[in-house]
């Protein structure tokens, strides 16, 4: 909830914690998000899933998994199908297809980060990639 209400301020920005993953290319901006759920297995309940910035919606490829962060329903882990040019919206798909996909309109959304890597510090989980 913080995130969504603070991620236009650059003061609140500057606060957030700093990192550096060495196999990850530097010339991109990254964020850890903390997904909660079942939606988008086999990434577990509480995974850290690590995504860069996607500047150029127009550009993301369909079934791209990313973190959508929007002004109404907080922040989501999703594939994301562009639908930019047809409808002005995305489709955003569960992994788990025990859920239905819905359609955001982009005027909705705040942020899109394309998925890098997660890391889990379940016993047994490990560090994916």
């Amino acid at each position: 909830a913080g995130y969504t209400n603070g991620y236009d301020d650059p003061e609140y920005l500057s606060e957030l914690p700093s990192f550096r993953l060495p196999f990850l290319p530097e010339h991109k901006t990254y964020r850890c998000f903390q997904i909660r759920g079942d939606s988008m297995l086999p990434i577990p309940d509480d995974a850290w899933v690590t995504a860069s910035f996607v500047q150029n919606w127009k550009t993301l490829k369909n079934g791209t998994p990313g973190i959508v962060v929007t002004k109404n329903d907080g922040i989501v882990f999703k594939l994301i199908y562009n639908d930019l040019k047809t409808t002005g919206s995305f489709q955003l798909v569960s992994s788990n297809r025990a859920y239905r996909p819905y359609s955001i309109k982009a005027e909705d959304v705040m942020e899109i980060w394309q998925f890098e890597t997660w890391n889990s510090f379940e016993i047994g989980t490990g560090i994916n990639r």
